[in-house]
């Protein structure tokens, strides 16, 4: 038998921020991954508590938006970079949406 999905609930800290090992699991991605997203600007400089990463609510939004268009295949990195800076973050606003369907897709 399986073991149930996991309570991330009860992994938030109490300040509602999740630990970067915890959120690179609920993700499927590396630590590292995050790392190099933060230093690029993709994700916004995360809370540190002990010297580790913790990410909020907003954060797990992004990043599940970066893992979307990542594995669609149509985005680089900077490609998502370039609309999340010029957008405020697609994940938020109606708005956004529109400017995401409007770019080709290629062929």
């Amino acid at each position: 038998m399986r073991p149930g999905p996991r309570c991330w609930s009860n992994r938030i800290t109490a300040g509602g921020l999740l630990p970067i090992g915890e959120v690179a699991a609920r993700f499927g991605v590396a630590t590292s991954a995050l790392r190099y997203w933060d230093e690029c600007g993709l994700l916004p400089a995360p809370e540190r508590r002990s010297g580790r990463r913790h990410y909020r609510a907003e954060d797990l939004h992004r990043i599940a938006s970066i893992r979307t268009w990542q594995e669609t295949g149509l985005m680089s990195l900077e490609e998502i970079g370039t609309v999340t800076a010029r957008t405020g973050g697609p994940w938020c606003e109606g708005r956004d949406r529109r400017t995401l369907s409007s770019q080709p897709v290629p062929l």
